[in-house]
């Protein structure tokens, strides 16, 4: 069963419920869906969550596997949506901005001064307006970069900047 490629296992997991196969997938995978949920969510409580909702999910949703694509592939599109999912779930746009407001800088070259100050405040209005029609509006990449005229890939380059500087991983 190790020798077998993913797709092979997840196969046999759609057809035949085999759960060794479904425990060598989870082995295989389950970290790394965790290290991409702790990287992408705002607390690892919600990380765990959504990691137990995307392997309930693979389960119930095992017979839409199509062999032609990647397994991973398959897997981490449904992380993404699941994650999505979450985010517009448990999130209204007044505790999104209450979050945030919340969370101090951790920069030791800030002054004393400077340590009051909330995520909010570091960001620039276009800053604030591209991360308030991503995830607040949930504007698609194509529509910011209509707005912004430029296109569809900067918009996605610029997001991701940002959200690092906001973890503080640059």
């Amino acid at each position: 069963m190790i020798n077998e490629c993913d797709e092979e296992l997840m196969l046999r997991y759609a057809s035949a419920d085999d759960a060794a196969a479904f425990e060598e997938l989870y082995r295989r995978y389950s970290a790394r869906v965790f290290s991409y949920l702790i990287k992408n969510c705002w607390d690892s409580k919600d990380a765990e969550e959504i990691h137990q909702g995307v392997f309930l999910k693979m389960h119930q949703r095992k017979q839409t596997y199509d062999p032609k694509f990647p397994f991973s592939a398959w897997l981490f599109t449904m992380v993404k949506t699941t994650m999505i999912d979450d985010f517009r779930k448990t999130r209204t746009r007044s505790n999104i901005l209450k979050h945030s407001e919340d969370i101090e800088i951790r920069d030791e070259e800030k002054n004393s001064s400077d340590s009051d100050l909330s995520l909010t405040d570091q960001l620039d209005e276009s800053q604030k307006k591209l991360l308030e029609l991503r995830y607040l509006e949930e504007w698609s990449f194509e529509e910011m970069a209509k707005e912004f005229k430029v296109n569809a890939a900067t918009i996605r380059k610029r997001i991701s900047r940002l959200l690092k500087e906001l973890r503080g991983t640059k």
